[in-house]
């Protein structure tokens, strides 16, 4: 997805690191990883990326807005739920990854009904606890 000269005039890039204190460091893509971590259990319940409108769009109404790449378009995590209720956002050192803390109510986040979407053991790596 290409910047557009709506999302350019509503969200100057410059204004960034002034809104979040820190530079965001946006992929080729335009693209900005953000794992949403439930404000409650503290599980990771899934990674997401998200737009310049997007990240507008969530800090407005303090619901997720992500890109989905694979039909791009915007989704509203949670939506059937009323959305998740962003409670706190946090980059990271260097401004190319976001931490959404979410309240997710203790529900299935995963669209397979499953608690996170990181939920798939991999094989041949160790099993965690």
């Amino acid at each position: 997805m290409c910047r557009s000269s709506a999302v350019r005039e509503l969200v100057n890039v410059s204004d960034w690191g002034e809104k979040v204190g820190i530079p965001l460091q946006w992929d080729f893509f335009e693209y900005l990883p953000v794992v949403l971590q439930d404000a409650t259990t503290k599980d990771v319940l899934m990674v997401q990326y998200m737009t310049e409108e997007g990240l507008r769009r969530t800090l407005e109404e303090r619901s997720m807005w992500l890109w989905s790449r694979s039909r791009e378009e915007f989704w509203m995590a949670g939506r059937q739920s009323n959305g998740y209720h962003l409670e706190a956002l946090q980059a990271n050192c260097i401004g190319d990854s976001l931490l959404a803390i979410v309240d997710a109510s203790d529900r299935a986040v995963c669209h397979l009904g499953r608690r996170s979407c990181l939920s798939q053991p991999v094989a041949g790596a160790p099993a965690g606890g």
